[in-house]
């Protein structure tokens, strides 16, 4: 062959553009193993989405109340709020879910909604005549640990239990409470 006519690439050239592509492929396989376990660490800091619901729910409705229920044991049944405008809202465990049901000043149901699902704990004592401890316990998702594991993927289930005390807001005199 002519020297002026070369086609392809050398073995040297092939080489060295294989550990190019061979490092840019390690790099990002790390950062994808990196990202995918800020991911599950954010994941299981953030909770459920349905249980942040839950709280939500719960503390408005528990600021919102009259009274609350008298000072006692600790309960796993229904908890019963009656609104300052009247209306009457229940919480209580189904199942593995935490119903809330709303009925207005004339007793019929305005709402009922399911919010956690997996749920495996409930329970409430008013702590106070103005202050109610509620506990909810939920089933989560094992977290995801990256891509690079030396052992099989841990199923077993992750449980997380919350604790709120929240207190009546109190009546409100014309637009402040």
């Amino acid at each position: 062959m002519k020297a002026g006519r070369e086609r392809g690439f050398s073995l040297t050239e092939l080489l060295a553009s294989m550990a190019i592509l061979g490092g840019t492929l390690l790099a990002s396989f790390g950062l994808m193993d990196n990202a995918l376990h800020v991911f599950g660490e954010v994941g299981a800091s953030a909770g459920d989405p349905l249980v942040q619901v839950a709280q939500v729910a719960l503390r408005r409705d528990v600021q919102r109340a009259r009274l609350l229920p008298e000072v006692g044991p600790v309960s796993g049944g229904a908890l019963r709020l009656e609104l300052q405008d009247g209306r009457e809202v229940e919480w209580r465990r189904q199942g593995e879910a935490l119903v809330r049901v709303e009925t207005g000043a004339d007793r019929g149901v305005v709402e009922a909604r399911v919010i956690p699902r997996r749920l495996t704990e409930w329970s409430w004592q008013p702590v106070s005549p103005d202050l109610l401890e509620v506990r909810v316990g939920v089933r989560c998702s094992p977290r995801a640990r990256g891509l690079r594991q030396s052992t099989p993927p841990d199923l077993r289930p992750v449980f997380s239990t919350w604790v709120a005390h929240i207190s009546p807001r109190g009546v409100p005199e014309g637009r402040a409470w």
